[in-house]
């Protein structure tokens, strides 16, 4: 049974947990006044405690708020917006500003890289020093192809707030950046940048970055084929940018992206093997137990910046750093604790991890796999050897599962039911290409024939385990995609599961009784939301960038009228909305294409009729062929089309004008000019985002 005692870091991580939580979405600054007297009570009852436990409870609520206060300060002092030197205060319409390279840059499209900020200058004032994070998309060529980490780049562009998500339910992507500090972002020409210093990053991070890229380089020498380099990178080294869509797609539909993403299974596999080989030292040197310590916590943390330093990885190197001290000072070390005690640290650091996709992902699986595995394991005991084996394997799948369903379900969406399959051919085959990948890198430039030989063992396992993920990603029903719960339901999800730790914990029935009913409140609201989604009609105009696409929820059924769009884009912007409405089919329309006639739905010639509500598509030049007024309810103009409202309102009588944002701004300018001069109303989708109609 746990001992709460036992447990210090995790009685303070909660309160820290929560006071990031409020200053994240409060973002009020608390004066300091209030901090030293906390610190007078606190030492004040530090004196009491010697004394007597008669008002302990008041120490510790004390304490709780003393952490919640801390965790508050340094979460409003993390967010660089809130300081008075952060380069949003000096913008201007265009800006001269000089910045470091902070990350390894991505090369696709454009060259993707985050900026520090040293200097902005404004028109011809002189250059003001300041500080923040820009995300800087470069036109790319041969000269931003040489752009590394820790270079000093000049630039003379548009600096421009990062727009937020305006499709409902899709992935808000200011929200993603704004977790990383970057709140603005901007685009540059070829013309409009250059390098004027280099070599000004952290030095250790430039030796393991300057390392990682000579170690692709003798991966790209062994690995022939682009699947098996790609996932060689990414499971060896954390280098991820060269994963094609066709692979991310096999390992995540599988279960299996975890192992794509260094975390703490490759730390443990680097832990365990430093483990070994330094067990072959023999020695009775006092010192020996402090330097084995040391190359053990050097090992560890080599190979979290190796490999980008990633928050799985940071959790996992913090954690067994943990580990490692604690054995060395022959103390027992409670893993729940130790789990606190590296988060607790990590989010000091930056309290803004809590929001990190991964980070919770890893802190829940671990979670899982230490409490649930023993009992899953011991429920089927198979004398042998092989079958015990992949039991064993298939209870650490089943226990993570258990701890990361509720939250993945909420995120991804989607649930792999082969999980437990994929976990058993990625775990023994990561094992065997971090060793051999780790041989190669050793002995590459030594012994170049023995090289030879592991790189082509390593390929082939690469290609083995990509096959047989391959195969699995074809077996019947092997992904269920579009569940959606809500935030609350994730809740739920988890006060249900704390239920059941709870009364396997205590053995009270009371605990179950609770989880039980959690699971019927979920329960209960899911069926309301079908019933809901069994009686919705709506109408929703997207937000597309060039594009056009229009869908009419029926039921739980879907009409989309679009243009050719780009499948990627549309996706993006609809997918999460769809799937939130629970559309089960779903019928495409082309305009200037296609015809449909149902009984609750009609187009012909960018004309809609859907139940009462009558729409109109105006993406060219209209001009009626009758002499009275056409009577729609939303006319939607589209495409950039060269018309003026007077002209359309000549041939329609509209109540609502809607403005999508496939049109030009120049435009949409003078549309919304007209408009207010004729008093109609109007929406302006490129601004305002999506336009939602309930009918």
């Amino acid at each position: 049974m746990l001992n709460w005692r036992e447990l210090p870091f995790v009685r303070l991580l909660l309160p820290f947990i929560f006071g990031i939580l409020t200053a994240t979405f409060l973002n009020v600054k608390v004066t300091g006044l209030l901090f030293l007297l906390l610190f007078v009570l606190l030492g004040l009852l530090v004196l009491h405690q010697n004394k007597s436990f008669q008002y302990r409870w008041l120490f510790g609520f004390i304490l709780s708020v003393f952490f919640f206060l801390l965790a508050y300060q340094f979460t409003y002092q993390h967010r660089t917006l809130n300081h008075q030197t952060h380069f949003e205060k000096a913008l201007a319409a265009k800006n001269m500003f000089v910045g470091k390279v902070l990350d390894v840059p991505n090369n696709d499209n454009w060259t993707k890289l985050t900026l520090e900020l040293h200097q902005i200058k404004r028109h011809e004032n002189t250059p003001i020093n300041c500080t923040g994070k820009l995300q800087v998309y470069i036109e790319v060529n041969e000269h931003s192809r040489a752009i590394k980490y820790g270079d000093i780049l000049a630039m003379n562009t548009v600096i421009r707030k990062v727009e937020p998500n305006k499709n409902p339910a899709a992935l808000d992507y200011q929200q993603v950046l704004s977790f990383k500090n970057i709140h603005y972002q901007s685009f540059v020409y070829s013309s409009q940048w250059k390098k004027i210093d280099e070599g000004r990053g952290n030095i250790i991070l430039s030796h393991a970055f300057n390392l990682r890229q000579r170690f692709i380089k003798v991966l790209e020498k062994h690995l022939k084929t682009d699947d098996e380099l790609a996932v060689g990178a990414a499971l060896i080294l954390g280098y991820k940018e060269i994963l094609n869509e066709k692979i991310r797609l096999a390992y995540a539909g599988t279960g299996a992206m975890h192992v794509l993403a260094v975390s703490g299974l490759h730390v443990s596999f680097i832990y365990l093997g430093l483990l070994f080989l330094l067990g072959f030292v023999k020695t009775k040197n006092k010192y020996w137990k402090l330097i084995k310590t040391l190359l053990l916590l050097i090992g560890i943390w080599f190979f979290a910046l190796l490999t980008g330093a990633s928050p799985s990885v940071l959790r996992a190197a913090t954690m067994f750093s943990f580990i490692i001290v604690g054995s060395s000072l022959d103390r027992y070390t409670n893993i729940y604790n130790t789990l606190a005690a590296s988060a607790f640290f990590l989010l000091l650091i930056n309290p803004y991890l809590i929001f990190d996709i991964g980070f919770q992902l890893s802190y829940l699986a671990v979670l899982g796999i230490v409490y649930f595995y023993p009992k899953i394991y011991t429920a089927w005991i198979i004398d042998n050897k092989i079958g015990d084996k992949v039991w064993s394997m298939v209870a650490i799948s089943l226990a993570a599962q258990l701890t990361t369903l509720p939250i993945s379900l909420f995120y991804f969406h989607q649930f792999p039911i082969y999980f437990w399959l994929s976990g058993i051919v990625v775990v023994n085959a990561a094992t065997l290409i971090l060793a051999l990948g780790m041989l190669l890198f050793a002995i590459e430039s030594i012994f170049a024939p023995l090289a030879s030989l592991i790189g082509v063992a390593l390929s082939w396992i690469i290609f083995i385990m990509n096959s047989l993920i391959y195969l699995i990603q074809q077996m019947p029903a092997s992904l269920v995609t579009g569940i959606w719960i809500s935030f609350v339901a994730m809740l739920l999800l988890y006060i249900a599961l704390s239920g059941l730790v709870l009364s396997i914990n205590t053995r009270k029935f009371k605990y179950l009784l609770a989880s039980l009913g959690c699971l019927l409140i979920f329960m209960v609201q899911l069926a309301f939301t079908k019933l809901q989604q069994a009686q919705q009609k709506e109408v929703l105009i997207y937000h597309l960038r060039k594009n056009s696409a229009v869908d009419f929820f029926d039921k739980r059924h879907l009409f989309t009228l679009q243009d050719r769009a780009e499948e990627k884009s549309l996706r993006f912007a609809a997918q999460n909305y769809r799937w939130q409405k629970g559309v089960y089919s779903s019928q495409d329309i082309f305009q200037n294409e296609d015809t449909l006639e149902t009984a609750t739905f009609f187009y012909k010639n960018r004309f809609v009729q859907f139940y009462d509500k009558r729409f109109a598509f105006i993406n060219q030049p209209f001009r009626s062929n009758t002499t009275s007024k056409i009577e729609v309810d939303y006319l939607v103009v589209q495409k950039n089309v060269a018309i003026n409202i007077e002209e359309l309102l000549q041939s329609f009588d509209c109540s609502h004008i809607i403005l999508d944002a496939s049109n030009k701004n120049y435009r949409i300018e003078k549309w919304i000019h007209e408009c207010e001069q004729l008093g109609i109303q109007y929406h302006n989708i490129a601004e305002e985002g999506a336009f939602l109609i309930s009918i």
